[in-house]
């Protein structure tokens, strides 16, 4: 099996070495969780180099522009997808106004 740390270690030496958490969500998928970012990964394996490469040239202007995001999914072909922003989630907590 290919463990999507190993080539997330290897794409981002910085983030990649602070890995906490793996779950397996099937045989290819993958939720990294890393102390170095406030938010998990989802991630396929033999894919993730690319992805992480991509993800960090664009964290900064996504974060400036739309705020933290909750999740982030590399799981998708010339895609990254954005699960929401911690304010947003926040937001929509039990017991805020509807």
């Amino acid at each position: 099996m290919d463990w999507p740390f190993r080539a997330w270690v290897a794409a981002q030496p910085v983030w990649g070495g602070r890995v906490v958490g793996v779950e397996i969500l099937n045989e290819i998928d993958f939720r990294l969780e890393t102390s170095a970012l406030p938010f998990p990964l989802l991630v396929r394996s033999g894919e993730v180099e690319g992805k992480v490469r991509w993800l960090e040239r664009l964290l900064p202007w996504l974060v400036a522009e739309w705020g933290e995001p909750a999740a982030v999914d590399l799981r998708f072909a010339r895609r990254i997808v954005v699960d929401g922003t911690v304010a947003e989630m926040s937001d929509r907590s039990p017991g805020r106004g509807a």
